[in-house]
């Protein structure tokens, strides 16, 4: 392919999220997102995505040396992966990390679910996923999967929970109904991806893996109630161009293709392979967070230099903290890609020991780094005035001398002081927190994933204990269980039959 000419441009994607989608935000149905200020800034920070590979500027860090998209293409080695890493960190920063669903985390996510299906899938299904993924890399199309299902579903019964399902069979394809009531971007993406919630799925017809087109027939969209009411820039220059909607999404008798479906009626094999289909997600939201840190980096040594402290000793301790916090995400995302292993299609895989300590890391880190560089502008950051307050003939001449002094005029040093606001203490930067603990499964999930990865328990313990005479003959047995097994088969019975995707 050669991208330069036929990959997909901003003017192109942004053009065609009017499809007839059925989006709601705020009680109010949206026709167009791309030009409803509650949507649109997201999906121009998203167009720039895919002006950024027509930029030759850009060359190095968003195409390989076919001029393939790196986040589209197959990784192999630790190499690609790096490369991957990097082209995910570069567009993270322009953005304070906050746009966490680009067309790279899809083709991510599709790898993972191909290489789930090509171990433990039939014929049928490897056809239908190979091909989907080609389609999907080569047109540059997005595509984001909702997982969490209603909130009401615990207290249903599993036959009358509201999940998808599916509710009938035709030669052509199958018709799903049902409810996800969490899908970040959902109303930006060209396609859904609908995988088995957290197991166990005791139903067949829950047991379904498909994608469609967010704007087919019986799909409704709800979009979160948005950060902010307001476009203003000079006040809120990353929550109004980067609000990201988290949304819920409602299937009615909507009809998936077979071409679409990547497996069906298969409990067991959706109950063994469904957190496969993790491992390169959680590697790009690591690299991602990597370039939060790095924008928190850039922010305090901007504001340092702004307020006159940078060459105070406490302030150099502290831009110095941040720095290592930021290199420590880099290591553990350069380790994870130097000990990639292959998976059954060849796809590397990141070691996810190493993607592990550098996630808990960074959530045990952010607001540490957040409130650091809020405490190098003292109050500034709280009490800044809006553009309207210096451009009044009375009121300006007023409050400019508070905010000018140093080389910088009160318009500089107030918009930094608003950047600084919204990157560390805004709506949405509380929104960006809470997604990026709980979209990968919580603190709880990550350090139960240690016992899964972690696998020199007893041999360090029996190195330790060798010291002692007394314990030469002790054998130490540590396995921790393992909290994402499958369910044990019923008693008296086989496996299910697998059936034509």
């Amino acid at each position: 392919m050669a991208t330069q000419r036929k990959f997909r441009t901003g003017a192109e994607f942004k053009h065609s999220r009017n499809d007839g989608r059925q989006v709601w935000v705020a009680g109010e149905r949206i026709t167009d997102i791309s030009s409803h200020p509650a949507t649109r800034g997201v999906v121009d920070a998203l167009a720039e995505w895919y002006d950024l590979h027509h930029d030759p500027a850009w060359t190095d860090t968003l195409l390989d040396t076919q001029g393939e998209p790196i986040g589209l293409t197959i990784p192999r080695n630790g190499d690609d992966l790096w490369a991957l890493a990097e082209s995910i960190r570069a567009f993270a920063v322009r953005n304070a990390g906050q746009i966490t669903h680009t067309p790279v985390l899809a083709h991510l996510l599709l790898l993972a679910v191909r290489d789930s299906v090509h171990a433990g899938g039939n014929k049928d299904c490897i056809t239908a996923i190979d091909a989907y993924r080609d389609r999907m890399a080569r047109e540059g199309l997005l595509a984001t999967g909702p997982f969490p299902g209603p909130q009401t579903d615990r207290f249903r019964p599993p036959p009358k929970r509201l999940t998808p399902k599916v509710v009938k069979d035709t030669t052509g394809g199958i018709v799903v109904s049902g409810t996800l009531g969490l899908g970040t971007a959902l109303c930006y993406a060209d396609d859904i991806l609908v995988m088995p919630l957290t197991p166990p799925i005791t139903t067949p017809e829950r047991a379904v893996w498909f994608s469609c087109p967010a704007n087919a027939a019986g799909i409704k969209i709800l979009g979160r109630k948005p950060s902010i009411v307001t476009e203003d820039r000079f006040s809120y220059p990353l929550s109004a161009r980067f609000d990201e909607l988290d949304c819920a999404v409602v299937f009615n008798n909507t009809f998936i293709p077979w071409e679409n479906v990547f497996a069906y009626r298969d409990p067991e094999f959706c109950n063994v392979y469904m957190f496969r289909s993790f491992p390169l997600g959680v590697f790009y939201h690591l690299a991602r967070k990597l370039g939060h840190a790095e924008f928190l980096v850039g922010l305090a040594i901007a504001v340092a230099h702004m307020q006159g402290v940078k060459d105070l000793p406490g302030v150099q301790d502290d831009i110095n903290t941040l720095i290592v916090q930021m290199e420590t995400l880099r290591t553990a995302l350069r380790a994870a890609c130097a000990d990639a292993k292959p998976e059954v299609t060849e796809t590397a895989v990141p070691d996810q020991m190493h993607i592990i300590t550098g996630s808990i890391f960074a959530l045990n880190n952010r607001a540490r780094m957040a409130e650091t560089v809020r405490h190098l502008a003292g109050y500034g950051c709280m009490l800044s005035p809006a553009l309207n307050d210096l451009l009044d003939p009375d009121f300006g001449p007023a409050i400019a001398p508070n905010y000018e002094g140093g080389g910088y005029t009160a318009r500089e040093r107030a918009a930094l002081l608003h950047l600084l606001n919204d990157a560390t203490a805004s709506a949405l930067e509380g929104r960006e927190a809470a997604f990026t603990a709980l979209s990968t499964g919580g603190m709880h999930i990550w350090k139960l994933r240690i016992g899964l990865e972690w696998h020199k328990h007893n041999a360090l313990a029996r190195t330790v204990l060798a010291l002692l005479d007394d314990w030469q003959d002790k054998q130490v047995d540590y396995t921790p269980p393992n909290p994402f097994a499958p369910p044990p088969e019923p008693s008296g019975g086989g496996g299910h039959q697998r059936e034509q995707c």
